[in-house]
């Protein structure tokens, strides 16, 4: 293969992903060669971090899942970060650099099942 086509000198098409936010900012291109299929899952799951980070002020970690931990965001500080997520949001400082969090949006779950693990319902068969 390369640069230009394929190795036959044919053309093909490059198939590209846009996510565009309420504000009409580009947040993210993904392009796919026309021979590789797109991976649905991977798409939502960046709609997902896309969707935490700007309602929570946090990042996602590489092979970031819904409800894993997520990352402090640098510009707020250790004080701020206590204030925003400590109470039950299991703030842990690693470094200077990186603080850890408990996925944001499952914080109302666990306030109104405290003793229920993150994605166990209780009280269903």
């Amino acid at each position: 293969m390369r640069y230009g086509g394929t190795s036959r000198g044919a053309t093909m098409t490059v198939r590209n992903v846009f996510i565009i936010s309420p504000s009409k900012r580009v947040e993210l291109i993904l392009s796919y060669p026309a021979f590789i299929g797109r991976n649905f899952n991977e798409i939502l799951r960046v709609v997902d971090a896309l969707q935490l980070s700007a309602k929570y002020q946090v990042a996602t970690p590489v092979n970031w899942q819904p409800g894993d931990d997520t990352v402090v965001l640098p510009f707020i500080s250790d004080e701020e970060a206590e204030r925003m997520f400590g109470v039950g949001g299991g703030f842990r400082k690693v470094r200077c650099y990186l603080r850890y969090v408990l996925d944001p949006s499952l914080r109302s779950l666990l306030v109104s099942q405290p003793h229920a693990a993150p994605g166990v319902r209780e009280g269903t068969d």
